[in-house]
């Protein structure tokens, strides 16, 4: 799947790979209308899934823990990279240690 980051993937397309803006909009508008029809029936499943994961999730943290859990949430998903971590954060969690506080 084309990951277009922050940029529309019809800016992508344009800029990488010299197609019009026009013709990338229209292939995307009809792909994302094909994908809408495939995942309406599971969609009120897949996000109930996700929101039990969540707070499953959140029921182990502590509560400094889950207010940071909750900010990072709140941030829009592209600000986060592939393993949710903010840009510029290290991969060591605070304390240095292994995660666990």
């Amino acid at each position: 799947m084309l990951d277009c980051g922050l940029e529309s993937c019809a800016t992508v397309f344009e800029r990488r790979l010299v197609v019009r803006v026009e013709q990338a909009d229209k292939l995307i508008a009809a792909s994302q209308d094909r994908t809408k029809k495939i995942m309406e029936p599971v969609a009120p499943k897949i996000r109930e899934e996700l929101k039990q994961t969540k707070d499953q999730f959140r029921a182990l943290l502590t509560p400094e823990q889950q207010t940071r859990f909750d900010e990072m949430l709140k941030k829009p998903p592209h600000s986060r990279d592939s393993r949710g971590r903010m840009p510029g954060k290290s991969e060591k969690a605070p304390g240095g240690g292994d995660g666990a506080e």
